[in-house]
């Protein structure tokens, strides 16, 4: 027969992300990717997260990898890579990566309300540091209710039981001659935290049965709810 009409169609993608998604005290990081198949160069995209503006749009990289030739300021970026053909068609850009030059770190978890009351505490790694610094307060309450300043893993679970409500956390990196990074911002989360049942999980034939529950720290008093 004769051929049917042609359709267009084109392949997309985006290169991924390998290096430059941490924190890090280098003033002039190496940004790198993986391999996008039919892509001749790259450009790379980074924007002062303070201004909105862009630092930096460098064009025609033929490598998978990228350093700036002069130093940034500390402080947030966010950066991207996308590919290009020797024709000139261009990828999607990779997925945005915030990085702070500095070391400033970021919380990543708890936030919100929470029923953990020994909660595991995560963080963004910070490239080149050696220790963190992690600071809980109880809002309201206790100051330093957890200080550990040795942490050499980006998460920390707490090893006493938290009262419940409100608190605050903080984390910081320090590097092996012992400079700290500036601290995170705040991350506020809560504890709602609930009884365990010890009594009167059962049936029974005691018309005024005995209902029992563990303490919950923090709680100065109980409520009771029956249902028929």
């Amino acid at each position: 027969t004769v051929w049917s009409s042609a359709v267009n169609f084109s392949i997309n993608n985006a290169p991924k992300v390998t290096q430059g998604q941490n924190s890090t005290f280098d003033n002039t990081p190496v940004f790198a990717w993986n391999l996008l198949p039919g892509a001749e160069r790259y450009q790379v995209f980074i924007q002062d997260l303070r201004t909105g503006t862009t630092t930096l749009d460098q064009k025609n990289i033929t490598g998978l990898q990228f350093t700036p030739t002069a130093s940034l300021n500390d402080g947030p970026y966010r950066w991207w890579v996308r590919g290009e053909t020797v024709q000139g068609f261009q990828s999607l850009r990779s997925a945005s990566m915030d990085i702070y030059i500095g070391g400033r770190t970021k919380i990543l978890a708890p936030s919100g309300a929470i029923n953990d009351t020994t909660p595991t505490f995560t963080w963004q790694k910070v490239d080149g540091a050696a220790r963190y610094d992690l600071w809980v307060d109880e809002v309201g309450g206790q100051s330093q209710i957890i200080r550990r300043q040795s942490l050499t893993t980006t998460s920390f679970t707490a090893n006493t039981v938290l009262p419940i409500g409100n608190h605050r956390v903080w984390v910081r990196g320090i590097t092996t001659d012992g400079f700290p990074t500036a601290w995170s911002s705040a991350t506020n989360f809560s504890i709602n935290g609930a009884p365990t049942v010890t009594q009167g999980q059962n049936s029974t034939f005691d018309n005024t049965p005995v209902f029992a529950w563990n303490a919950l720290p923090g709680a100065v008093k109980y409520e009771v709810f029956i249902e028929n």
